[in-house]
């Protein structure tokens, strides 16, 4: 999706990086996702170059898989940043973001 200057639009680049900080997420907590809240909290973004072509973001959960999941057992929710970094395909970093995720436990029935 292009804007008026023939770039990638700026909402475009947004969109494919939640979605990547989404993928992780679910990634780290897949075999408890089902039995999990998980709300992306807040974000930033920073476009760095405009971006042309394609546009591969990679995201990365910053923290340690043990201390969310004990924290997660522990309180029954855990926040922790995505970061994600958007290439073109000439391998130029075109833009980052960092999305902030609160996963919570679901309440158990009685």
């Amino acid at each position: 999706t292009s804007n008026h200057i023939a770039t990638m639009h700026a909402g475009a680049l947004f969109t494919l990086a939640e979605a990547a900080s989404g993928a992780a997420m679910a990634g780290m907590f897949l075999e408890r996702l089902a039995g999990l809240r998980p709300v992306a909290a807040s974000s930033t973004i920073a476009y760095v170059k405009p971006a042309k072509g394609v546009v591969t973001a990679r995201a990365v959960v910053e923290g340690s898989r043990a201390a969310m999941f004990q924290a997660l057992d522990a309180e029954g929710k855990v926040r922790f940043p995505v970061a994600i970094t958007m290439t073109d395909d000439a391998g130029r970093e075109v833009a980052r973001m960092t999305v902030d995720w609160h996963v919570a436990a679901l309440a158990k029935a009685a």
